[in-house]
């Protein structure tokens, strides 16, 4: 904002702190009340254009950082996920194989125990013969 339009002059003005300079060989000229109003006004639309670029800016880079954040938390999520997935596939095949154990442990046992009762009924035919 270096220039302004004069009003009583029609004339484009460079804009100094709270003066006017005239371009011309007048010299400096002091702001008439219609002058000043109208530069508060000017200076009032700007900072608000300026606030709400600001306002804008920031609404921007927030809604970056959610998305952001958000992405992460997917990714964490789905990582969550796959590690859970891994851990319940590992459980099924610990599973699987205490199973595939558990039946050989079961015909041992049953081995063991029909060779007990032969080795028993054995011992006692081994007496009663004798």
């Amino acid at each position: 904002m270096n220039k302004v339009t004069d009003l009583n002059y029609f004339k484009t003005n460079e804009f100094k702190g709270r003066r006017l300079r005239k371009t011309h060989e007048e010299g400096v000229l002091e702001m008439s009340d219609s002058n000043k109003y109208d530069l508060f006004m000017q200076e009032i639309k700007e900072d608000m254009r300026e606030q709400e670029n600001r306002n804008s800016d920031r609404q921007k880079e927030l809604e970056k950082r959610i998305e952001k954040n958000l992405d992460n938390y997917r990714m964490e999520a789905k990582e969550r996920e796959e590690r859970f997935q891994k851990s319940a596939d590992d459980i099924k095949s610990i599973v699987e194989d205490c199973k595939k154990d558990n039946r050989a442990t079961t015909i041992a046992i049953w081995t063991l125990s029909l060779a007990t009762i032969i080795g028993i009924a054995g011992m006692v035919i081994a007496v009663l013969i004798k």
